[in-house]
This record gives structure tokens, C-alpha cells and sequence, in this order.
């Protein structure tokens, strides 16, 4: 069996997002959380703001284009229609000092704001704390016209907690579900959330073991437990299945259409088959070649030429090399190793 740990640390790099994009990611959400707790227009309570969401949660692929913030107004607020206060957080964020360069526009529980100069875009949610954080928050939908309960913050604790339990793989796993997901499927893709909480349930209930497996055993696991779940829904060729939130119960996936759950279970059939074969393949190219069709071409590299340059990228930050010969950018004090210097030419 090919574990192909290396091409698997690799990929999770690749879909990592760049320098940049992670520094706004922490600079913008910053700046408009430090401006609405310093707000007159909006009475905030404590902790003022939380951030939510995937990128909140480590759980993110590609290139970070949105980030969502929890913004806590007082109980005064509860009193009011959901619509009345999603147009007065309209009307605070409209304030911001830099709101040339950027789009407020009202959604169904949000205001979004587009900051036109980063292609980047923020998700703000006012929330209700009746009983505090630890506790289930109230966020409005103007939709329905009233106020609903949420608990995103036990949900990213909760899969905190599961990761460090389940060895660390429960959030690359879901990751490369993404991943997988973004790839196979330009249309009628499943939700986010909805393949997190697919992962979390196979993790949490211990059906995914991960006691010496690698993670392309890990994730051709999931394919074929996910699968399997979901075969009787898929041969009835009506019924959806549900998806129920890790904290509140709720179907989460109520609007999930018939037709792209065939869709979903198409791909997740290729893939579980392809991931299968990749783990059976007698020789390394040919495993490669068959996780070069779940994840895409771009993300495996078949030469000695691209694994070289693997290499020398961590050459480039300064390594060392330990007394097995294995090149690393970590020292272990309790081996021997070499230093090797930081360099910039690498030859013509």
C-alpha cells in the first residue's frame, strides 16, 4: 500500500491560502471588529464580537475570500423585529471610515460587506446572548421574521476537541473533502457545512479509524462510509437524507435538491472507486495517477524535477539535515544534525 504521506503534506499546502490573503484575513475582520465595539449607533456587550465560520474553525481551502463575524448587541435588541436590526447594523457599517472602497448591502441574517480593493467579503451577524456565551446565541432571520437560535461557538469547540481526540485528522480530512468537493463538482455542490458535519459524525462516532492510517486511507474511509449512508437514499430516487447540526439537531441540509444529491453521490462514487484502487495499485506512479483524478492533476507532482522543488523551498528558509539524511526545517535536540545555511542561488 502507497501511503504517499509526502504528496498528502503537499496537497494540504497547496490548498492552503497565501501570505497575503491570510494577513487579510486577519487584518480587515480586525479593523471592523475594533470599529463596531468602539460604535455609539449599536450597544454591544461582551466579548463584542467572535469570529464564526471555516476560517474561524481552520477548516478553509484556496485562496480566503470571506471570513463571517458574530457581533453581540445587547438583550434591548431581542424586543425588535430581526429586520429592524439588520438596518441598523446597515446603517453603523455605512459609518466606516473607509466605505469608499467598499459595498454594505443587507442579506436574509447579515450585512455583507465587499471590500472592492482585496476581493474580500465579511459576513456580520448580530447575535442575542440570553444566557451568555457558553450558551446558545439568537440571530435574526428577516425572512421568517424572528429570531433563531445558533451555537457556532460549542460547534468550532466541539470540533477542536474532536480533532485533538482523533489524532489530529478530523480537520485535514475535512479540508480535503472540500478540496475533493471543489474539483469534482463546478455545479450543484454540497454546502460547506454540510461536508463538515459529514466528516464530524463518522469522526465522532468512531466509525473512521485512524490507528496507524495514513491520510489517503483516512479519506477513502469517508468516501465509503458517507457513500454507504447515503446508497439507500440514492436508490429510492426520491427522498434526501438529512444533516443534522453537531450542537442544535436541526436538518441543516433541509434544502438540499434532489437533483444535486445525485450529483453529489455520482462524484463520491467515482471517488471512493478511484481512492480505492489508488490504495491497491502495486506500483507508486500508478497509485498517483489515480489520486491525481480525485484531487486534480496539479496537486500530485509525478518528477523528480517537482519534488526537488519541494525541497528546495524548505532549503530556502534555512534546514537541517538530521543523521538518517532527512531534510528538515525542524531540529530535534535529541538527534545529531547539520545546519544548512539560508541561500538564494541554486545554480543556472
Amino acid at each position: 500500500m502507497h501511503r504517499l504521506t509526502h504528496y498528502f503534506s503537499n496537497l494540504l499546502k497547496k490548498i492552503s491560502p497565501p501570505n497575503d490573503r491570510i494577513n487579510k484575513a486577519k487584518s480587515i475582520p480586525a479593523e471592523i471588529r475594533s470599529f463596531l465595539k468602539e460604535n455609539d449607533d449599536l450597544k454591544t456587550i461582551e466579548p463584542h464580537s467572535r469570529l464564526v465560520g471555516s476560517y474561524a474553525r481552520k477548516t478553509y481551502v484556496g485562496d480566503i475570500k470571506d471570513v463571517d463575524i458574530l457581533v453581540f448587541i445587547d438583550d434591548e435588541y431581542e424586543e425588535d423585529s430581526p429586520d429592524s436590526v439588520l438596518r441598523l447594523l446597515k446603517r453603523v457599517l455605512e459609518n466606516y471610515e473607509n466605505i469608499l472602497s467598499v459595498e454594505v448591502s443587507p442579506q436574509r441574517r447579515s450585512i455583507h460587506m465587499f471590500f472592492k480593493d482585496y476581493d474580500f467579503h465579511l459576513d456580520i451577524v448580530p447575535a442575542l446572548l440570553p444566557k451568555g456565551i457558553e450558551n446558545k446565541a439568537l440571530i435574526p432571520d428577516k425572512i421568517r421574521e424572528k429570531w433563531l437560535e445558533s451555537h457556532p461557538i460549542a460547534y468550532g469547540k466541539k470540533l477542536s476537541d474532536l480533532n485533538s481526540k482523533r489524532g489530529q485528522k478530523v480537520i485535514p480530512s475535512i479540508r480535503l473533502f472540500k478540496h475533493w468537493r471543489d474539483i469534482q463538482m463546478k455545479y450543484k455542490r454540497p454546502k460547506s457545512y454540510w461536508l463538515e458535519c459529514m466528516v464530524y459524525y463518522k469522526f465522532n462516532k468512531g466509525y473512521v479509524k485512524i490507528e496507524g492510517k495514513s491520510l489517503a486511507e483516512v479519506f477513502w474511509q469517508l468516501t465509503e462510509l458517507i457513500y454507504k449512508e447515503y446508497e439507500e437514499y440514492f436508490s429510492s430516487n426520491e427522498n434526501i437524507p438529512k444533516i443534522s447540526d453537531p450542537i442544535l439537531g436541526n436538518n441543516v441540509a433541509s434544502n438540499w435538491e434532489r437533483g444535486h444529491f445525485e450529483a453529489f453521490m455520482d462524484r463520491l462514487d467515482e471517488a471512493r472507486k478511484w481512492a480505492k484502487k489508488a490504495l491497491e495499485a502495486e506500483g507508486r506512479d500508478v497509485a498517483i495517477e489515480y489520486w491525481k483524478k480525485v484531487f486534480g492533476e496539479d496537486f500530485f507532482p509525478t518528477s523528480v524535477e517537482e519534488d526537488a522543488k519541494n525541497i528546495s523551498e524548505i532549503l530556502k528558509a534555512g534546514a537541517i539535515v538530521n543523521s538518517t539524511g532527512r531534510i528538515s526545517s525542524n531540529k530535534n535536540r535529541k538527534e545529531k544534525s547539520i545546519d544548512i545555511k539560508k541561500h538564494r542561488f541554486y545554480g543556472e
